[in-house]
Formats: structure tokens, sequence, C-alpha cells
């Protein structure tokens, strides 16, 4: 690891807000910008009918930076070049981008850099900070979960072990309801939101929810919302 997260996240309040419907209703928006660091997965803008919610801005994003979802997120960055331009980190905890390209990505070596590093420099016009994951330590993830981890998993591991003083989860179902994102923030171009259960396999969704579930029960500083809570439950 480069220490670049490290130094955004290091004894700070963190908090990392993902789309899922449950938020809706909640008022937490003031809540979760009054956090040091804001952090979204896959997503760094929040439509204004959602602030209440949702909160106003995104200071990390961790992307999967895939080839395929590259369409959509250009097409988010032009429609949301303000929020855009006051993004602190991009984050990329995924080692490949590329599907029948890169299917071999559990068999690289350490040095192998993955299509997702160039896909990040080519929407990067503003030299925002910048951190890959690495092949060795998504590995290493990808061993402890059990299956191929979720981008939102992966970033709450990393930020778990930055020397975060807290680091709280609100907005995450891991794909337990039928319909887990809220209206504004897919982008159509990204093509359909995952189904019930996930899309990386069986049994995937539960191995990363048991991971994070550990995670909360190891680390008095990392805090899952109430309907996470549930959930593990």
């Amino acid at each position: 690891m480069s220490g670049t997260l490290d130094h955004f996240v290091k004894d700070k309040r963190v908090v990392i807000c993902g789309p899922a419907r449950h938020l809706e209703g909640l008022g937490k928006g003031r809540w979760i910008d009054e956090h040091d660091v804001v952090v979204r997965a896959n997503q760094f803008h929040v439509l204004e009918h959602l602030h209440d919610e949702y909160g106003t801005r995104t200071d990390i994003m961790f992307h999967n930076f895939g080839t395929t979802w590259m369409t959509g997120l250009k097409d988010t960055i032009e429609k949301n070049k303000d929020a855009f331009d006051k993004l602190q980190m991009m984050v990329c905890p995924m080692i490949y981008g590329t599907i029948g390209k890169e299917d071999n990505y559990m068999s690289w070596t350490e040095d192998h850099v993955g299509d997702v590093v160039l896909n990040a420099k080519n929407i990067n016009e503003n030299n925002i900070p910048f951190e890959w994951i690495g092949v060795k330590r998504y590995h290493d993830y990808y061993n402890r979960i059990g299956c191929q981890p979720y981008t939102g998993v992966l970033a709450i591991l990393m930020l778990a072990e930055c020397g975060v003083r807290e680091l709280n989860i609100t907005g995450f179902d891991f794909y337990t309801t039928d319909k887990q994102y809220v209206d504004g923030f897919l982008n159509p171009k990204d093509g359909s939101p995952p189904p019930r259960g996930g899309s990386h396999g069986p049994g995937c969704a539960e191995l990363q929810l048991q991971t994070i579930k550990q995670l909360t029960e190891d680390l008095d500083y990392v805090e899952a919302d109430g309907k996470l809570k549930e959930i593990f439950k």
C-alpha cells in the first residue's frame, strides 16, 4: 500500500455510504456530512433530492474502474463535473477490468498491472490522488473472504486498516433485498443493477456479509447501521 489512503483517513471519523433503499426517509444526510471523510463505492455524486437521506458530498470514491463501467462513469462525470472536481482521492480496490481478456487475474504475479489502472488514468483529468490495491493485496482479500469481493466490501476492509478513528458503514444491504439501489444513483449506461444475492456467484454475498460482520465484532471502531445489524442476525 502506498500510504496515500492512510494520509487522507488516519485518525479521522470516516463514513462509507452505499445506495441501499433503507436510508430513505431516515434523514441521515446531515449525520453523514458531519464526518471528517465521506466515502462512496462506485459513486461520487448525490442528486439534490437525496441529500437529506444520503448526504451532499463525496471525499473519496472507491470504484471498480471496470471497462464495461467506464461509459457510465464518463457520462456521470460530464453531467456532474462540479462534484467530480471536489473529489480528494480515488481508489481502485479491483485488479481486473476487462471481462474475457483478464479472466486469469487470480494467477497474476505481484508485478502485473490490470486494465483498471489505465481506465482510471483515462478519466483522471484533474490528477486526483489515486491508489490501486495491487495484485497481492487483492489476492489476500479474495482468499480471506472465499470468493470475488464487491467493491464496497473491499473499500470497508481497506479503510479499516488505515488507522481511522471511527468507521461507520451505512446504506449497504449486501444484495439481500429485491431492489438495492435508490433511483438516482445508477447510471442507465452501467446496465441493470445486480440481482438479489449479488452477481459474483452463489453464496458470495453471504460470505462477504459474514466477513464484514466479523470485522465489526473484532474492531470496536467499525460500526454498522441498524439495518445492516438486522441483516447480520
